[in-house]
């Protein structure tokens, strides 16, 4: 889920765990680095900080008030791969 109504671009964007995960949302201190497209859904998320913890299938959103309101949709990112 990329989300709807985020800002064009953001650096550094402090991904969180959604609860309940496979890692038991212990994972912390993982950011990314979005683009979105003209209509504020997510196009890409480029791991920035890996943080630690995370395993493959957790879920996260990211936890930034100057990303998305309360008004918008916060994407869902998936764990693919951990190395």
């Amino acid at each position: 889920n990329g989300g709807s109504g985020l800002v064009a671009a953001a650096s550094a964007v402090p991904l969180v765990p959604l609860t309940p995960g496979p890692g038991n949302a212990s994972g912390r201190g993982a950011t990314a680095t979005t683009t979105v497209n003209g209509s504020g859904v997510i196009q890409t998320a480029t791991i920035a900080v890996g943080g630690n913890n995370f395993v493959v299938g957790d879920t996260l959103t990211i936890d930034d008030p100057s990303v998305f309101s309360s008004g918008d949709t916060a994407p869902v990112l998936t764990v693919a791969t951990v190395s």
